[in-house]
């Protein structure tokens, strides 16, 4: 294989390509933009023959203009701006005129092709593959070439684009599910950030989200399940198609390409996983969620739309219970971590189980069991964000009621329901001793949270309520592992269903690992200090009265205060909670928080801390007043600290919380759940963070011991379950490591000029590209660590950093940077031709090289007022917000500008002379391109505004785009006065139609058909043919279509 096909195409793409045969794909061949309207659907790329045809035969009762018709529909539904939610549900899943047959695989058609165009005007994006199921493209999958300089982050990069534009709305909501890979093994590091691997997400509001895939290990074996899947045989013709339609014959033979068509690669493995055909149809049904929040921002009230797909660990627990439920199996515990989703989780099963056994004719009812208030209501709420009714249960007499009824749903819209039961206060109500009926056709399925909890055994209402129904289905949810005496609580689950651990979670960039740091040494010694003090004048050897005394919490309160103050002021949106020793000692804190803070602001010239607190405790204010301070936490960023003591140490979740104030000595599930509060990702921060006056330490290494000692003795009937067993580093990060690891980057960086930025710049523009990646990693990490060393306060780490001038290591890092940018852009411009090349994407990373013999001449145009990088920059912004780009001018004077750029590439200026040439060209383009600015408003006039009809003018006045087919033998003569006449004409004509028909521009075809007519009967253009009236007002009905299309 030579060096020029070793690339993308070659060691990715097409071997992905060829990975589809296996799994039972069939290849369409290349699609091209002529096609359009034959064989695809131009407004969202539907194979419209493959489609119709998949209609026809799951809907023979459609005639063929309701078939017809039905890809119309599809394109008003995406139309919405709800993320496809309406083409999901009314469309894609719908029952009554048949897309998809979910339940029967081999009825469906299969496709996938290569680089298939997605426009919109002149919009576009072409991803490099695309999935076909029934003629509709759902699947979208973008390959990169192992170590990219760029990584992974290019293609979310690249995704955030596409999300902004609104031009590619259509394109994005019917696409459910996209790929991303550099065919890499994902990196160690943790996952908030991802550099390497092959991901998967959807797109949301504003984002998506690279979520990883890891298969669960079969008899030891992470790779087993691609080893036992069940591949097809590679189809040898399809195969050649793939290689001679990418132009890549060549390289069929080569030992690259049998290395990179193994199943076992990071991208083929990943397509399995989602691709193959019984997976991605229980993905698409089963596996989206459409989310409305509604948060107060600035004292509006607004709803953030988003939509999830199903994450890897909550598809492959729904995939093992049904494996439990196929052998008659009702029972058993999931376990994963906390923060990794458990909520969501029992959504995505209620979607999937009521389907299981709506197939036998069996009603599904679902009870959501958790027991505390604050709980039920948090559900609740998630539950209601997907779309679920909830009906909410706080009593026996609610809940036998609720078991008498046999229908399915109790709304009126015959929406999808799930009943949350708060048991907290059920076993101390008084029990009627009836018997709770049951119905035979009824499947009632309990879903018990945080199923950890020591519930007494004896005469417990949640024991008589999950054997009331022998048949009823029991799930545990836990976050944490099961210790012995637990398990005999929890006997009713039986076994593990599935599990998902603390280190796969941190990887995935689910939650987030822990930084436990002690308070500093001199507050230490005052606050022991101060303890001493109160117990010789008390008297006392009682901890509680002494912790919640007020001279003690002083002390502690001022420290709280400004070591959160450091932590706000990096982000106001951060928050906090305090973890009391007491009830008493909360209060205390709570009573005394504002004085202190007022007192600290008074030594404090600026910058003086506002900090609002929050005391949640069971008997204190009511239940509504409590939900109002958890919410102005959770959503509204009302309240920064939260001080508490028993309450909301489980089950709540609120991203923003990152730092804990641990102020009581905990352990076991205690200690786990407590700490856990601020593991849930938030922005890109990579860690929580524990402030440790209760020295959790040892407690946690005791808790280690301990589940390493029951897991040991646990007995999971030979099931393949591989338990981790060291808690402690999966959870809580290790500051010595951290420490090690600034010790290597300064090893790398010791010959690197740090006191000199300029001395820099030359020394790493001798680099190779390699070693300028490298470098801008460690510059990062470092960055990284700074920034942990700051949010933890953690003395030996901040002292560790000899680089102490962040700002230069900063600067070092945009240097480098640069300098990357740079070179990639050279080779571009090497690489490609000028028609090929994106002149803001140049502009924006070109660096102009010097080759000046005397240091003097550099010192000369160091000093120029008007230097050519500014000049430059400011033609880039001219030249990206120019309205029209298809006119000849322009396209005149951006040709001119990448020929300039290719000739500077070549060629260092080395002369002062060469330098004011070059600032006088660029000078001169952007002159010309507000001189056409100017010439635009004059135009703009005559269409009354209209860019639409300004862009029409300047399209019909060009000399390229008037040639019928592209045949300069072909051209249309049109002067400026008969093209103002002839478009005026057409806006006003067409104006009047679509003020009576808005959708009228719904039907292409109609809206050509109107246009032809209209210049047809009032044109005046003398010698004017049909079939160039014909193209004039195509040109002319993509721009009404494009805009409607918006």
């Amino acid at each position: 294989m030579s060096y020029k096909e070793f690339n993308e195409k070659t060691r990715v793409q097409i071997p992905a390509m060829v990975h589809l045969l296996r799994l039972g794909y069939k290849y369409f061949g290349k699609i091209k933009s002529e096609d359009a309207g034959i064989n695809y659907d131009k407004d969202t790329n539907i194979l419209i023959d493959i489609f119709k045809s998949s209609l026809r035969k799951f809907n023979p009762n459609l005639n063929e203009k309701q078939i017809s018709d039905t890809i119309e529909e599809i394109k008003d539904k995406l139309r919405n701006n709800d993320l496809g939610k309406s083409f999901y549900f009314d469309c894609l899943l719908s029952t009554s005129k048949k897309i998809i047959d979910f339940e029967h695989t081999e009825n469906n058609v299969f496709h996938f092709t290569a680089e298939f165009s997605c426009e919109n005007g002149d919009d576009s994006f072409r991803p490099d593959i695309t999935l076909f199921i029934n003629g509709l493209p759902l699947v979208n999958i973008e390959v990169k070439i192992p170590n990219n300089s760029e990584t992974i982050n290019a293609e979310h990069e690249r995704m955030l684009y596409r999300i902004q534009n609104k031009k590619f709305k259509k394109f994005l909501q019917l696409t459910q599910l996209y790929i991303f890979s550099n065919n890499m093994e994902y990196s160690s590091e943790n996952g908030i950030k991802p550099t390497q691997g092959a991901f998967y997400g959807t797109v949301s509001e504003n984002n998506i989200f690279f979520n990883s895939f890891r298969e669960d290990k079969i008899n030891g074996d992470e790779l087993g399940f691609y080893k036992n899947f069940d591949y097809d045989i590679v189809d040898e013709k399809q195969e050649e198609k793939i290689l001679h339609d990418l132009k890549s014959s060549d390289i069929k033979n080569t030992p690259e390409y049998k290395t990179n068509i193994d199943i076992l690669t990071p991208t083929n493995r990943i397509i399995t996983s989602l691709c193959s055909k019984e997976r991605l149809l229980v993905i698409l049904k089963y596996g989206i969620a459409f989310l409305n929040q509604v948060k107060e921002e600035d004292k509006q009230t607004v709803t953030i739309k988003e939509k999830h797909i199903i994450r890897y660990p909550q598809l492959l627990a729904i995939l093992a219970l049904k494996n439990k439920l196929d052998q008659g199996i009702k029972k058993g515990v999931i376990w994963h971590v906390q923060g990794s989703g458990k909520t969501a989780l029992s959504y995505f099963l209620t979607k999937y189980i009521t389907d299981y056994y709506s197939k036998k004719c069996i009603i599904t009812k679902f009870y959501f069991i958790v027991d505390r208030l604050d709980l039920l209501q948090q559900a609740s709420l998630e539950f209601e964000k997907r779309g679920l009714t909830v009906n909410k249960i706080n009593n026996k007499h609610q809940f036998k009621e609720h078991f008498k009824k046999y229908s399915a749903v109790e709304n009126h819209q015959g929406k999808a329901e799930i009943n949350v039961v708060n048991i907290q206060r059920f076993d101390r109500e008084e029990d009627d001793d009836k018997v709770i009926p049951y119905d035979i056709n009824t499947q009632r399925i309990f879903i018990v949270d945080e199923a950890h909890r020591s519930y007494d055994p004896k005469g417990s209402f949640l024991e008589k309520l999950l054997t009331v129904d022998q048949d009823a289905i029991k799930i545990g949810l836990t976050g944490t592992p099961l210790l012995k005496e637990e398990k005999q609580t929890w006997k009713i689950f039986g076994d593990y269903i599935h599990s998902y651990y603390y280190d796969k979670s941190i990887k995935d960039g689910y939650t987030l690992k822990i930084f436990r740091s002690d308070i500093e040494t001199s507050y230490k010694h005052k606050m022991s200090k101060v303890y001493s003090s109160i117990k010789v004048s008390s008297k006392s050897v009682n901890s509680k009265i002494i912790l919640a005394h007020p001279n003690y919490v002083k002390e502690l309160t001022r420290y709280i205060i400004s070591d959160f103050k450091k932590f706000y002021d990096i982000d106001k949106t951060l928050g906090g909670m305090v973890v009391c020793h007491s009830a008493e000692q909360a209060r205390e804190i709570y009573k005394q928080f504002n004085d202190i803070q007022n007192e600290l602001n008074q030594n404090t010239f600026d910058n003086k801390s506002d900090l609002k607190v929050g005391l949640i405790l069971s008997n204190y204010e009511d239940k509504e007043f409590r939900n109002d301070i958890i919410n102005d936490f959770k959503y509204n960023n009302k309240i920064n600290i939260l001080i508490v003591y028993n309450m909301l140490l489980t089950g709540f979740d609120a991203p923003r919380l990152k730092r804990l104030y641990l102020a009581r000595e905990m352990k076991d599930h205690s200690l786990l759940q407590a700490i856990t509060r601020v593991n849930r990702p938030y922005k890109e921060y990579q860690y929580g963070y524990i402030i440790d006056f209760a020295d959790i330490k040892n407690s946690f290494e005791k808790t280690n011991e301990k589940y390493l000692q029951e897991l040991k003795k646990l007995d999971f009937d030979g099931e393949s379950f591989e338990f981790k067993t060291d808690f402690y580093n999966d959870i809580l990060e290790n500051s010595n490591e951290l420490i090690d690891e600034v010790i290597q980057i300064q090893n790398k960086l010791i010959f690197y000029p740090k006191d000199n930025l300029e001395e820099f710049r030359k020394q790493i523009e001798q680099k190779e590209k390699e070693v300028l990646i490298d470098l801008k990693k460690s510059l990062e990490r470092l960055q990284e660590i700074s920034n942990i060393s700051i949010l933890s306060n953690h003395k030996e780490i901040k002292e560790s950093l000899t680089f102490k001038d962040s700002y230069k290591s900063k600067e070092m890092l945009k240097e480098v940077d640069k300098r990357i940018k740079h070179i990639n852009a050279s080779e571009k411009l090497k690489r490609e031709p000028v028609d090929a090349i994106k002149i803001d994407e140049i502009l924006s990373d070109f660096d102009f090289q010097f080759n000046f013999k005397t240091q003097e001449e550099l010192d000369i145009i160091s000093q120029k007022e008007v230097n050519l990088t500014t000049v430059v920059t400011s033609l880039r912004s001219s030249l990206k917000n120019y309205k029209y780009k298809d006119s000849d001018q322009y396209i005149d004077i951006e040709t001119q500008i990448k020929k300039r750029l290719k000739k500077a590439n070549i060629t260092p200026i080395s002369s002062i002379q060469e330098y004011n040439e070059e600032v006088e060209f660029y000078k001169e383009k952007e002159n010309e391109i507000k001189q056409l600015k100017e010439q635009d408003k004059v135009i703009e006039q005559l269409y009354d505004n209209d860019v639409k009809f300004v862009k029409l003018h300047k399209i019909l006045r060009s000399k390229r785009s008037l040639r019928i087919d592209r045949n300069p033998n072909n051209s249309i003569d049109i002067d400026d006065v008969s093209t103002i006449d002839m478009l005026n004409n057409v806006r006003e004509k067409m104006g009047q139609v679509i003020d009576n028909r808005r959708n009228f521009l719904s039907n292409r075809t109609v809206v050509q058909g109107k246009i032809f007519k209209i210049i047809k009967q009032n044109t005046r253009i003398p010698n004017i043919t049909s079939d160039q009236i014909r193209y004039i007002s195509g040109i002319i009905t993509d721009e009404y279509i494009q805009e409607f299309n918006h």
